[in-house]
């Protein structure tokens, strides 16, 4: 403050700050980040291409493998029911030269597969052994009973009903020497067993267990037999061999067709493939020169300090206002006037 009495205004260092000098609102804006060079913009934008690329790939590829899957399981689909109806046709044929009523048959073994009661276990045996009397009819009948086994839609119980309607004419069979139906029997027993197996629970396999036991204890099949029935395994691949040869022509021009389609997909997707590399080589390339292009460049000049820097050495320059109020001390014409503090 003045010394007392002195009526002069103030020195301008005494005095606050205008408030427009330093303001208590809000801080400036953040000054943004300077901008990549465009070289860098493009080789991001390169690799993103080359990323995409790379990917419409490896979807090609995954597609490419699930065809495959799929078109294995329609082959196989495929070649079961050509062989079947392979089968139903030879079964119809034999039929018609043996004279077998197919339609008897069907009702004999559906009422057997519905309800395994000992009326319609009696009455499907005798129809079966009416029409066993040659080895063809002995033959056409044991086709049939396979083609009844293979049936998609042939659940467990199916099955073992079947099974427990051979077992009943096998029994037949040793008791009054009808040796036709038992020889044809022995070629389908190992088969219609294994499938069997193959749907059932521990429970069910118990069942099974106790046919062998009394197959073996009758003595209705011979050793070679009874040791493929106590090999589930080994039984099903010789049996899947025997299809497979059995019916091999029909097998190989279902192969041979999705084989065919398949390789047909597997060009196209080659084709593809060069296609895409082709697009990141080149794409690669274009980044090398761009590199090159860069080396050559000179570096960019530095850009030129803000103007206060260059009017003013110590800072942003003084409202004019300001200015005005802070004549040099010199000039005062108060001797009572304060001086600045020394430096």
């Amino acid at each position: 403050p003045p010394p007392p009495g002195s009526n002069g205004p103030l020195p301008p260092w005494t005095q606050p700050p205008p408030p427009h000098i330093f303001s208590s609102g809000p801080p400036p804006m953040p000054i943004p980040p300077i901008p990549p060079p465009p070289a860098v913009v493009i080789e991001q934008a390169f690799q993103q291409q080359i990323q995409a690329l790379q990917e419409r790939l490896r979807q090609s590829e995954i597609n490419l493998a699930a065809q495959r899957d799929s078109m294995q399981i329609n082959k196989k689909t495929k070649v079961q029911e050509n062989i079947r109806a392979a089968r139903q046709a030879r079964i119809t044929a034999q039929a018609t030269e043996s004279n077998i009523n197919i339609n008897e048959l069907d009702k004999a073994t559906l009422s057997i597969i519905e309800a395994c009661t000992k009326d319609n276990i009696t009455t499907g045996r005798n129809c079966i052994l009416n029409y066993s009397q040659t080895t063809m009819q002995a033959e056409t009948i044991c086709l049939y009973l396979i083609d009844r086994s293979l049936a998609p839609e042939a659940t467990f119980d199916a099955r073992l009903h079947l099974i427990y309607l051979m077992n009943d004419i096998l029994h037949n069979c040793i008791r009054k020497g009808n040796d036709a139906i038992r020889i044809q029997m022995s070629k389908i027993i190992v088969p219609i067993y294994c499938l069997a197996v193959d749907q059932a629970n521990d429970e069910h396999k118990q069942k099974l267990v106790k046919l062998l036991d009394l197959w073996v204890k009758n003595n209705y099949f011979n050793d070679d037999i009874m040791e493929k029935l106590r090999d589930i395994p080994q039984a099903k691949n010789h049996f899947e061999d025997a299809i497979r040869t059995e019916y091999a022509p029909i097998i190989a021009t279902i192969e041979a067709g999705f084989d065919e389609k398949y390789a047909q997909l597997e060009r196209q997707h080659a084709e593809f493939a060069v296609h895409i590399q082709t697009q990141i080589h080149q794409i690669q390339q274009q980044i090398v020169q761009l590199h090159q292009v860069q080396q050559q460049t000179p570096p960019p000049l530095p850009l030129p300090p803000p103007p206060h820097l260059l009017n003013n050495t110590f800072g942003p320059p003084l409202p004019p206002n300001m200015l005005t109020r802070m004549p040099p001390p010199s000039q005062t014409n108060n001797p009572n006037a304060q001086q600045p503090p020394p430096l």
